[in-house]
């Protein structure tokens, strides 16, 4: 017996509705992408204490100043706790850019998507940084651990370019990925 649809299924409309931009984040070669929403939060700080170029695409002034504070507070405590020395944190710092503009990715080679687990917004999401990221190697990455890579991948125009890349939580603590 075959499911019941499900909003997301089949093909993504050209007249899709706004993609919002809050919590998704990329980062150009050899970077890796991120977001600022927990648990995306952990990914824009590991990516920047491995020395990569991040940029953060928040919801908007607010939302941006949230991210930027709750990085500066995770990184901050791993100095205390000893994971990290501050030159560490004084080196991940600057790596990390905040914009509200998702065209800001277009030079991005691994944006990283990491919106809430909502199928529909991924899709529109997936849909938006097929036509703003400009790399033709580009590969575009999602965090999701409960949606179909594939259906994501369907929203582009490059499915062979689609793929999962999911950071265990908190990923500044649990050194896994899958």
């Amino acid at each position: 017996m075959a499911r019941p649809p499900r909003a997301g299924d089949g093909p993504v409309s050209p007249a899709r509705p706004p993609v919002p931009t809050r919590h998704t984040a990329a980062a150009r070669h050899p970077g890796r992408g991120v977001a600022h929403r927990c648990p995306a939060a952990g990914l824009a700080e590991v990516c920047a204490r491995a020395g990569h170029d991040v940029r953060v695409v928040g919801s908007g002034p607010e939302g941006l100043a949230r991210g930027r504070a709750r990085l500066e507070r995770s990184l901050a405590a791993a100095v205390r706790k000893e994971r990290i020395t501050g030159a560490d944190r004084d080196a991940a710092l600057p790596c990390v850019t905040f914009t509200a503009d998702l065209g800001d990715l277009r030079d991005r080679q691994l944006p990283l998507e990491a919106t809430p687990e909502h199928e529909p917004t991924k899709l529109r999401v997936f849909a938006a940084l097929d036509e703003i990221v400009e790399g033709p190697g580009a590969i575009l990455a999602s965090n999701t651990s409960a949606l179909s890579i594939m259906r994501l991948a369907g929203a582009t125009g490059r499915p062979g370019q689609v793929l999962g890349l999911h950071f265990c939580n908190p990923a500044p603590v649990l050194p896994l990925v899958r």
